[in-house]
């Protein structure tokens, strides 16, 4: 009986050890925008497991109603990752903010997950990161202070008044 648990244990670590695992890392996790704006989401993928891995395919959750997202995971993310490998600033999605912005303005929370595995039709789940949009108001011009204003549009009516007027000569004489 020992035996048989001794090699289930040893089955089970091996499987444990075998699986493949890909670290997702935000370049910058948290990023902040107006509405408007498009949030770039960059990041570095690396394969810590002993194996070539399959990057197949990736899941994307973000709260809130007013942002339009592009994930760029087929144009930037490559088909597999060796053991060992790690690539740098890929650009996994993008984050608009809509305008007008329709929900409260303030932080959003979102997961990002990559799913691939040992062939290319693999879907397990290698290595997720969260991230944070940031919707701030934006920034807003002030008006002009009320007496300066004032002052402007009297000094051009007054400039208006004042200006020299082209003489006429008088009727009948040339």
């Amino acid at each position: 009986m020992k035996t048989i648990l001794s090699l289930f244990a040893s089955m089970v670590l091996a499987a444990v050890g075998a699986s493949a695992g890909v670290l997702v890392s935000f370049d910058n996790p948290s990023l902040t925008g107006s509405p408007g704006q498009t949030l770039i989401f960059t990041a570095t993928l690396f394969n810590n497991g002993a194996s070539t891995v399959f990057l197949n395919s990736d899941s994307l959750n973000l709260a809130g109603n007013s942002f339009t997202v592009t994930d760029q995971f087929f144009t930037t993310v490559p088909i597999s990752l060796n053991a060992g490998m790690s690539v740098t600033g890929i650009e996994l999605f993008d984050v608009h903010l809509n305008s007008p912005f329709t929900d409260p303005f303030g932080p959003y929370l979102g997961s990002y997950a990559l799913l691939g595995g040992a062939d290319g039709n693999a879907q397990d789940p290698l290595g997720q990161a969260s991230f944070t949009v940031t919707a701030a108001a934006p920034a807003t011009t002030p008006e002009p202070a009320s007496a300066v204003l004032f002052a402007t549009v009297v000094g051009a009516l007054l400039a208006r008044r004042l200006k020299v007027r082209p003489t006429r000569a008088p009727a009948g004489k040339t």
